[in-house]
């Protein structure tokens, strides 16, 4: 988990975009929760954006 969300942070290549949809389908731990929600509310990228906000709504 925590190799997925550095890839998120990294931004390397399309790697956020597979790390973050990896992400979306396992359980996370509660410290990850404030990454994915930075990601929801400020990746550059919308589908991202998207992914990370989905993930938050799951998990509230």
């Amino acid at each position: 988990m925590d190799f997925l969300i550095q890839q998120i942070i990294e931004k390397l290549q399309n790697l956020p975009e597979t790390a973050i949809k990896a992400l979306s389908v396992i359980n996370l731990p509660n410290d990850a929760m404030p990454k994915i929600q930075a990601i929801a509310e400020n990746d550059a990228k919308e589908y991202n954006r998207k992914i990370a906000q989905a993930i938050v709504k799951k998990i509230l």
